[in-house]
């Protein structure tokens, strides 16, 4: 039986730590790109009370709205459909109640992700606490808190809606495990309602019926064998105590199909699409995921050898500590939740922030594998305590370094921003903005141009493909690390009659990627590639404006890399005028 008082002290102790370490020292935070822009504008945009009831209807999808101008006056913008739509209306509120009291003082909006962070740290510090002493769980959650995905992708304002949703997957568990252990109805009530806030903040959590069923039958059988035949037995008296939680979520699915009906031509077309060639296309995800679970994604990307050989250790160890467990069912089922919980990046692409919900349920199985090792745990104890330690002292200052790049970088661009801004005529004319930086300035830049200049229906043009890719991060001999803006000029970029000619001077610091999209400004002339490193790269090309852009006589902006702002750019004269 734990301390209660001990308990609290340590809480609060690792909350203060969190706050002081993640949050308070970086007061110049500001956005990082796309989302971050488009998540101020819907905060923005949300003025009147009947706006934050839209969100649950006509104003659902996240991606409405989403800039620059050739985008939201396209003819060629497709309508939402159930497979293709990001109903999440919680988060657009969330957004909105950010803006209402934050505006665009970045640093408030920042801290909101890492109190709901720290939250979910102390969370599962006392939830470690049901199989581990005080120490193991306080080094259990430190490695929650100081994850490498922390150091590269936390402080985003739009990744709030995960910190929200894994704080309330979490209560949910407890509060369910409440209601198992109590038979008390107010306890199943509360989870259920904390499942409905869930899945209007985030979709993924539709598949929560399934864990918590089988969550069940492994929980009311925990002194008991585990087998098929007392599965079948059980089955509907299982399914009697969790069937609540399958009618919210097949509830959910029928209010967004009524919103947003299946369009069948988006189904067929991505059924049909080659499916071979899509999986062997995302190896590379595939070992992101691999690194992000077993936190090793700061390890040099040049190092295959050393990687290979912790990688491969690694699962060794914890192979053979599975191949020793005496409760083997509880591993697979949380390692089932981890992966469950995944499952938007099977359907689409995998990014880094999603572990951010799996990481719980992996953290639980990689700590069951250690408590109910039937071999010597003493000497392997004490062995992984002395190496966690050591590892969580790293991640905290491998999290402070990146974190002091992360927000150097974000400095440059909001003070470029603010710049722009002043621009005497940005106001009287409209804008385009053409290679500006895709890591911390992009596609989205016209949603928050929108907001500091107060005219959402100002023109700003912006071309995807245009612009510079620098890599965000570097490798150093031992680490991948936070890459810093480039100051000096690595793209020459010559005006044309009706467009502009890109040539990078740099293929290994800075080439040009060309996706097709419906929003572009004009036709794309690929004049050179090389190959690098095994792979194609577009090192000059050139884009042909459209007639109805160039008679519209834009400001054009571009990014100098040396004084680390805006310019403006001119289209060549013609001969003729």
């Amino acid at each position: 039986m734990k301390n209660n008082k001990k308990t609290f002290f340590l809480s609060i102790l690792l909350f203060v730590f969190i706050i002081a370490t993640i949050g308070l020292p970086y007061k110049n935070w500001w956005c990082y790109g796309n989302d971050d822009f488009h998540g101020i504008y819907v905060g923005y945009k949300t003025k009147t009370l009947k706006d934050y009831f839209d969100f649950f209807h006509k104003k659902g999808n996240i991606l409405d709205d989403i800039g620059p101008s050739n985008r939201t006056k396209s003819d060629n913008k497709k309508p939402s459909s159930f497979f293709s739509v990001y109903y999440r209306p919680l988060y657009s509120i969330y957004l909105a109640l950010e803006y209402k009291f934050f505006k665009t003082n970045t640093y408030y909006w920042f801290l909101t992700n890492t109190l709901f962070h720290a939250i979910n740290t102390i969370i599962l510090f006392n939830i470690f606490l049901f199989f581990l002493s005080y120490l193991g769980a306080l080094i259990g959650a430190l490695f929650f808190a100081f994850h490498p995905l922390i150091s590269y992708k936390f402080g985003d304002f739009v990744n709030l809606h995960f910190y929200i949703n894994i704080m309330f997957l979490l209560l949910l568990f407890l509060s369910f495990k409440k209601y198992l252990d109590s038979k008390k109805l107010i306890y199943n009530f509360f989870s259920c309602m904390l499942f409905v806030l869930s899945l209007f903040t985030r979709e993924s959590s539709i598949v929560i019926p399934p864990m918590i069923f089988f969550g069940t039958y492994l929980y009311e059988n925990k002194n008991k064998q585990i087998s098929i035949k007392n599965f079948l037995n059980q089955f509907f008296i299982i399914l009697k105590k969790t069937y609540l939680f399958f009618l919210i979520a097949i509830s959910f699915l029928c209010l967004r199909i009524f919103l947003y009906p299946i369009n069948f031509d988006f189904l067929n077309k991505n059924l049909n699409s080659n499916k071979l060639a899509n999986l062997l296309n995302r190896f590379g995800e595939l070992q992101v995921l691999i690194y992000d679970s077993l936190s090793l994604s700061w390890l040099p990307w040049g190092q295959k050898l050393i990687r290979g050989i912790i990688v491969l250790s690694i699962i060794n160890l914890l192979t053979w500590l599975f191949i020793k467990n005496a409760k083997k069912i509880y591993v697979l089922y949380f390692l089932f939740c981890s992966i469950l919980i995944l499952w938007p990046a099977y359907v689409g692409n995998y990014c880094s922030r999603y572990f951010y919900e799996a990481c719980p349920f992996l953290l639980i199985a990689f700590i069951l594998l250690f408590v109910f090792y039937k071999g010597h745990l003493y000497r392997l104890k004490n062995a992984v305590t002395y190496i966690l330690s050591f590892y969580v002292i790293f991640l905290i200052f491998f999290n402070i370094e990146c974190f002091s790049q992360r927000e150097k970088n974000m400095q440059i661009c909001s003070n470029a921003i603010q710049e722009l801004i002043k621009h005497p005529k940005i106001n009287k004319k409209p804008i385009c903005i053409l290679g500006c930086p895709g890591p911390g300035l992009g596609y989205y830049l016209a949603s928050l141009l929108w907001v500091l200049l107060d005219n959402p229906s100002h023109t700003i043009y912006i071309d995807s493909s245009t612009m510079l890719r620098q890599p965000e991060f570097k490798t150093t001999n031992y680490k991948n690390t936070i890459n810093k803006y480039y100051n000096k000029n690595v793209v020459q970029i010559n005006p044309l009659e009706n467009g502009f000619q890109f040539k990078t001077l740099n293929p290994t610091k800075i080439s040009f990627d060309l996706p097709p999209n419906h929003y572009s400004l004009g036709d794309k002339i690929i004049n050179e590639k090389i190959i690098e490193s095994g792979s194609e790269k577009i090192t000059d090309f050139t884009l042909l404006l459209e007639q109805k852009y160039i008679e519209q006589k834009p400001l054009f902006f571009t990014w100098d890399f040396e004084k680390q702002q805006f310019i403006t750019i001119k289209l060549k004269k013609n001969k003729y005028e």
